[in-house]
């Protein structure tokens, strides 16, 4: 992920996208789902918008954290310098997004929000644990309120 993501940064579109294909395997976890959506963006970005919107659209289809992993995508090619558009509509900015995810908690687990959350605010990396246990004990009372009928 990490040289996809270094290629991606470079605007080097067909290696990037050749590192986040091959990762894609059918475990279907949170892990693949994002590699799924950086190859759909890299595809779209090396002038294959059909197959980009294609890929897009059944990511997109399957799971809602598609929205936020091309939240990420865009907001790391906008701190390269490199142009920010990718495949699809929906919002990409990260309060959008936020507010998204927080009308719709129940679309993804606590630790996806958090992960979601701690990597568009740009978290010192040394404050990484302390605000990902701060944020699920967060989420954990929210949820619990919510539950409640609060």
């Amino acid at each position: 992920m990490n040289k996809g993501m270094a290629f991606a940064e470079e605007g080097n579109w067909v290696d990037a996208f050749a590192n986040f294909d091959w990762t894609i395997v059918g475990r279907h976890d949170q892990r693949e789902q994002f590699m799924e959506t950086y190859a759909a963006c890299c595809r779209w970005k090396m002038g294959e918008q059909a197959d980009g919107l294609a890929r897009w659209t059944e990511i997109h289809k399957k799971t809602p954290n598609g929205v936020f992993a091309r939240s990420i995508f865009v907001q790391q090619l906008e701190v390269a310098g490199q142009d920010s558009s990718v495949p699809g509509s929906e919002p990409t900015d990260p309060d959008s997004v936020a507010e998204f995810i927080d009308k719709n908690p129940r679309l993804w687990s606590k630790e996806a929000r958090v992960a979601f959350l701690v990597a568009i605010r740009a978290v010192d990396p040394d404050e990484v644990e302390e605000v990902e246990a701060a944020g699920l004990r967060l989420l954990t009372e929210i949820d619990g309120e919510r539950d409640q009928g609060n």
